[in-house]
């Protein structure tokens, strides 16, 4: 699950154990978004990915992110539900 607030802030629990396993914040633009990881399993480095939102799906495409974990875990389509994405 991924949840994101209005000031640009992210969370994400990449178990689906109710823990949030990364922090981070995030930078949108038209048609990217660039990740950057403080806390928890954390990369050391930006992952950009493109993204569209369609009703109640969001899509993340790789652009560029040299963290394994992130890259591997993030690109796909997250429903949203009950106010967050997963």
């Amino acid at each position: 699950m991924i949840t994101f607030n209005e000031e640009g802030k992210y969370e994400v629990d990449f178990t689906g154990d109710g823990e949030t396993n990364v922090w981070g914040t995030c930078e949108v633009k038209k048609e990217s978004l660039i990740f950057n990881d403080e806390k928890g399993m954390a990369s050391e480095f930006p992952g950009k990915y493109e993204w569209s939102l369609t009703e109640d799906k969001l899509t993340f495409t790789l652009i560029n992110d040299p963290s394994d974990g992130r890259s591997s875990l993030l690109p796909g389509v997250w429903i949203k539900k009950s106010g967050k994405e997963e």
